[in-house]
Formats: structure tokens, C-alpha cells, sequence
């Protein structure tokens, strides 16, 4: 009897360290999530003939997103999946975020816990103007600083189905506009 004791004790007490030398060892989950700052841009889009339909979608910037915790590393861009439609033209001052706080849980076992990582990302977009019967203009990567103004004018015929050319977009800096 006090030899099957021992032997369940010995059994109970390797598992135990072996459980916790996994628990210490393992690589965490991870777990983000991504909010808009306070701090806003604004754009505006004009076309022509008025009255095309603007979306945005965020775009991510390359390896915008980077932690280090120990030896995991994570590297990687987030992206809008859907368009947001944000409203016709004209569309004038259009509020958006500047930039997007990204927190990262990095949650280890029961011995380690949890370790908590954030970082500011600045806020690219692209921007697509479209209107039925006339076909779409993109704008990529429109990025956006705090108080100023991102201004786009685009000219939609039945045959706009290409980005924005250089001289067709102007982006305008200057907040009095």
C-alpha cells in the first residue's frame, strides 16, 4: 500500500512539473483589437457630374503592425475586408480617423498570464467614387493627418473604370480649403 502511495505521489508530482515546464513554454494566443483615435482628418471628393456614390475601406500599411513579446514576434498589416459607404458627391469635410490604436493580448498559460502590447497605426484609405451608368475611380492609399483636409476631384465618363490619373487627383494639405 505504501508502495502504490509512493508511486501515485512520484507519478502526481513528474506530471505536475511536466504540465508546468509545457505551461511556461507554450506559445501564446493571440488577441487584438483595433480602435479609431480621437485625433480626425477630413476629405473631401468632388465629381463630375455630381452625385457618385463615395466609399473607403482602410487599407493597411506594410508591416504597419509589429510586437515583440520574448521570443514570439508578430508581424502583420489589418485591412478593411468590406467598402463603407460614406456618402454622395459633393462630399465636403468628411471626418475620418487619423490613426487606429491596436492592443495585443498575448495570452500565455495559467503559470505566465496574460501581457498586454498597444500601439498607434496611422490610418491609410483607399477611396472609390462611383456612379451608376458611369463606371468608378479609385484613390489609393489616401492618408490622412490631424486637422487638415485630403481633397479629390475626379471626372466619372462610361469608360472610368481605372485609378484616379495624377493630374485628375489633387490632395490638398492646407486646412483653409
Amino acid at each position: 500500500m505504501k508502495k502504490s502511495l509512493t508511486l501515485i505521489i512520484a507519478v502526481l508530482v513528474v506530471a505536475l512539473a511536466a504540465w508546468a515546464i509545457a505551461d511556461l513554454r507554450k506559445k501564446p494566443d493571440l488577441r487584438y483589437v483595433v480602435s479609431g483615435s480621437d485625433s480626425q482628418g477630413e476629405l473631401t471628393v468632388l465629381s463630375s457630374p455630381p452625385g457618385a456614390t463615395v466609399y473607403i475601406k482602410v487599407k493597411g500599411k506594410k508591416e504597419a503592425l509589429r510586437f515583440t513579446d520574448g521570443p514570439f514576434t508578430v508581424n502583420g498589416t489589418y485591412e478593411g475586408t468590406d467598402w463603407k459607404k460614406i456618402g454622395t458627391t459633393p462630399l465636403s469635410r468628411y471626418k475620418l480617423p487619423v490613426s487606429n490604436n491596436v492592443s495585443l493580448d498575448y495570452v500565455y498559460g495559467v503559470l505566465r498570464g496574460t501581457k498586454n502590447k498597444t500601439s498607434v497605426v496611422d490610418c491609410v484609405y483607399d477611396v472609390k467614387i462611383e456612379k451608376e451608368g458611369l463606371g468608378q475611380q479609385m484613390i489609393d492609399a489616401v492618408e490622412l493627418t490631424p486637422g487638415n483636409e485630403a481633397s479629390f476631384s475626379v471626372d466619372l465618363t462610361t469608360d472610368s473604370h481605372n485609378k484616379v490619373p495624377e493630374d485628375t487627383a489633387r490632395k490638398l494639405a492646407d486646412p483653409q480649403h
